[in-house]
């Protein structure tokens, strides 16, 4: 393309071959964007700031060292803009070569999160080097936030956060893709994770048998870091073998005591007291999941929402692979189960990961199934992983046969369980010791 016109620089500048500039090594920036955009304004425009350099050897082998620019270079590559304007600066040391050109990128807009906080720390330590080889009073965070412009708590955290992504590289795999105070807040649930198992964390069981509502009172506010339950459906036609599992036989219907589904009306006044309660023990952030019937999501968001309680707007969705009722025709085969997914405010609290909101889980063989309602335990350590670090405390109040304990402890949490049932208590009673047994580790059977 030939030479670019610069339109405006308030000092002297040169122009050199652009085959003489060594972009180097070790930059401050990683990433570049919307460089065709800025090669094109370039062409029409010309450029306001031309590139600075250094210079490197003398006669016909001499080069000139890319100090800041190197985004303006790029563009002026994809133009084939050959000679290029530079400003030459030979009276800079090699650290305030650098300082120079952290600090120029620092203050461009289209930096990531992560350029922008590692170039404030190299800024930091580079001006803390300089003043102190100059003899000059130390340096400060202070003034690194004066400079950027930005608060002391500020450049103290950004500081803070790029230095542990240095130390610890393999977590930028972790929080690349996120917002940087959700990376925080994620890297926080890692290390303290890893600070349990350091410290050898064991899970413990808690099974009582009683009324959920005389129960909860025992547990004190802002204790759980998540309720995971399965109260009763309330769905009458589940008890008359209308739909779902319970059209197969009058077995089904057999199976079911008193307190495992109740009508409309009673779960409806079940969740005025329960919901509340929810609320009150757990922790700030903490999660919530409850398996419910379709029928009376609107009473269960009336509560969650009289308690402040926050929702996912879309449920998640148990599918279980197959089909849970002969087809009649008329209608589609029941194959999945709705589970609502919130909590308490504010939302700091992040998943492990990210995965869709339906989850694949073959459900309890009836052969095996020692409840009506019976969860797989899998399903369940799914949820537990996703919403707890190890050491936490889970708690289901309608715990049937104590599956979310089982699943507490087989992922190195600590388990609370209310049944109301003493049939269903005895048997969950059994399962939760040989699981401690067993170390809390499972085995064949995982349902």
């Amino acid at each position: 393309m030939g030479k670019i016109a610069v339109r405006v620089w308030r000092g002297a500048f040169i122009e050199v071959p652009l085959a003489s500039i060594d972009i180097g090594s070790d930059r401050c920036r990683t990433s570049f964007t919307e460089i065709q955009e800025l090669a094109e304004s370039f062409r029409v425009h010309g450029m306001i700031h031309p590139l600075t350099v250094s210079t490197v050897g003398a006669g016909e082998g001499k080069k000139y060292l890319l100090i800041a620019g190197e985004r303006r270079l790029r563009a002026l590559i994809l133009l084939n803009a050959d000679p290029v304007p530079v400003v030459v600066r030979d009276d800079l040391s090699a650290l305030e070569r650098k300082l120079l050109e952290v600090e120029e990128n620092i203050q461009r807009i289209n930096l990531s999160w992560q350029e922008r906080i590692e170039g404030e720390r190299q800024a930091d330590a580079l001006r803390r080097q300089i003043e102190a080889e100059a003899g000059r009073p130390a340096w400060r965070q202070d003034d690194t936030a004066e400079q950027v412009g930005v608060s002391r708590q500020t450049i103290t955290r950004d500081i803070a956060f790029a230095e542990k992504l240095l130390a610890r590289p393999e977590l930028r795999a972790e929080v690349g893709n996120l917002p940087m105070s959700a990376a925080i807040r994620k890297i926080e649930r890692i290390e303290a994770a890893e600070a349990a198992s350091k410290a050898g964390v064991v899970a413990t069981a808690a099974w009582r048998l009683g009324h959920a509502r005389d129960l909860l009172r025992d547990i004190a506010s802002g204790s759980i870091a998540c309720v995971l339950t399965d109260p009763p459906f309330g769905v009458e036609a589940i008890a008359n073998g209308g739909t779902g599992e319970g059209s197969k036989s009058a077995t089904y219907k057999n199976q079911l005591l008193a307190a495992d589904n109740l009508n409309a009306d009673e779960v409806r006044r079940l969740l005025k007291w329960f919901v509340p309660e929810l609320s009150r023990v757990l922790t700030d952030g903490g999660h919530f999941y409850m398996f419910y019937a379709n029928q009376l999501y609107p009473a269960i968001r009336a509560a969650t929402d009289a308690a402040g309680l926050e929702v996912q707007e879309y449920p998640l969705i148990w599918y279980k692979g197959r089909g849970m009722a002969p087809g009649r025709g008329y209608t589609y085969v029941p194959c999945t189960e709705f589970i609502l997914f919130g909590w308490k405010p504010p939302r700091k609290r992040m998943l492990e990961r990210t995965m869709p909101a339906l989850i694949e889980q073959k459900p309890v063989s009836v052969g095996r199934r020692l409840h009506a309602f019976q969860k797989p335990v899998a399903l369940l350590e799914t949820l537990i992983r996703q919403s707890t670090i190890q050491g936490e405390t889970v708690l289901d109040p309608f715990g049937g046969v104590a599956s979310t304990v089982i699943a507490a402890l087989r992922t190195h949490r600590v388990g609370i369980g209310f049944e109301l049932s003493p049939q269903h208590h005895l048997l969950g009673g059994k399962r939760v010791r040989d699981e401690e047994m067993k170390g809390g580790v499972g085995g064949v059977d995982s349902e």
